[in-house]
């Protein structure tokens, strides 16, 4: 049996209705304050092609478990998707200093690749 694992759209493997697409960045509240205009981009972004925008605070226990940033934003995300997540959701984990460039593009480039190097299974883009 052959399996095709070529380029797929978010809405291809996110069909239902109860599926969701979340781009997703970590900050604080000074860091929110000191980048509203990256995340109203973002969000903008996020509204033209059905995504779902969040930004998560900081996790007490993660600040606590790791010292290492990227460890603790990894776990901050982790926490977060165990409240938030449903069998089916994408997600798409951004740096909070990012603002989208090429905005008549959507997400489903980064998929198609995503997809090849894992086999079609992930879920999770960092």
């Amino acid at each position: 049996r052959q399996q095709n694992y070529g380029p797929r759209t978010v809405r291809e493997l996110a069909p239902t209705n109860n599926d969701a697409v979340y781009m997703v960045t970590i900050a604080d509240a000074q860091f929110r304050r000191r980048y509203e205009k990256f995340f109203s981009a973002m969000s903008d972004y996020a509204a033209r092609y059905g995504y779902l925008w969040r930004v998560i605070g900081a996790d007490p226990e993660c600040r606590e478990q790791f010292r290492n940033y990227f460890f603790r934003k990894h776990c901050i995300v982790a926490r977060w998707m165990e409240r938030e997540a449903t069998t089916g959701d994408i997600f798409f984990v951004f740096d909070a200093d990012v603002v989208p460039y090429r905005t008549h593009l959507s997400l489903d480039s980064w998929l198609g690749i995503l997809n090849a190097a894992s086999g079609g299974g992930a879920d999770l883009v960092f």
